[in-house]
């Protein structure tokens, strides 16, 4: 059982206690959480992708797009999988989070910033103003994450 499904184990403990209803037995103790995967090869970018690292790197070999980011190996076909499977809504939430390029170089995740906003606003039927503030309130974050 990984640290969530406990948590969500407690969590429904004690509203049972609170509401006094009967205790069930979990149904759930031995069951993998989404993209769960028994081998991780660590050499592979897209490892922390789990099981659904193959569906991924099939939508980028498919695609005619380039990589956003050689070096941080991010590509378009992501930016679309954390909108459309995970349920990224903002540029942080992408770069910070889904592909950890603000904590792995903040200068290349402002170079990448407005495509991943205009990608994202295509994904989420978002306008230019969006875009826009989109880029504005990551630049001022990433900047507070480069070295002097």
């Amino acid at each position: 059982m990984d640290h969530f499904q406990k948590d969500g184990e407690d969590m429904l403990d004690t509203i049972e206690q609170q509401l006094q209803w009967p205790s069930k037995k979990t149904t759930t103790e031995t069951e993998k959480i989404h993209g769960f995967s028994e081998s991780v090869n660590w050499g592979d970018p897209f490892y922390f992708y789990g099981s659904d690292a193959q569906a991924i790197k099939k939508s980028i070999n498919g695609a005619h797009q380039t990589w956003l980011s050689e070096s941080l190996k991010i590509h378009e076909m992501q930016i679309r999988w954390a909108v459309q499977h995970e349920m990224a809504r903002t540029v942080e939430d992408v770069l910070a989070r889904r592909t950890r390029a603000l904590l792995l170089d903040a200068k290349e995740s402002i170079r990448i910033c407005p495509e991943v906003a205009r990608i994202m606003a295509a994904e989420l039927g978002r306008d230019r103003s969006w875009i826009e503030e989109q880029i504005n309130d990551y630049t001022k974050l990433a900047e507070q994450y480069q070295l002097a």
